[in-house]
């Protein structure tokens, strides 16, 4: 089940619109900046992730950057993303 903060998120990217975020999407997936939501939004509309590949790395900084990573089109490739999540689990 593709938890509902990750639908925000790719509804969002989809759209083209950082205001189309909640809070927690900002939070989960580490958007500290426009830059982050830009370099996410391109891979997500470009390569058609789908909202269950955004839940698997939901929370995840690291999974995030290689899911954006993996694509050579990331207008960022070197950014890194830090959810309050790493921070709980230990990763940070």
């Amino acid at each position: 089940m593709v938890r509902p903060v990750a639908r925000t998120l790719h509804y969002a990217c989809m759209a083209g619109d950082i205001h189309k975020l909640s809070p927690a999407a900002i939070v989960d997936f580490g958007l500290q900046s426009t830059e982050h939501f830009y370099n996410l939004s391109i891979v997500v509309r470009d390569h058609n992730i789908t909202p269950a590949e955004l839940d698997e790395v939901l929370g995840d900084g690291k999974k995030i950057k290689e899911l954006v990573n993996r694509f050579s089109d990331a207008p960022y490739p070197n950014l890194d993303y830090v959810t309050s999540w790493d921070f709980i689990e230990g990763r940070k």
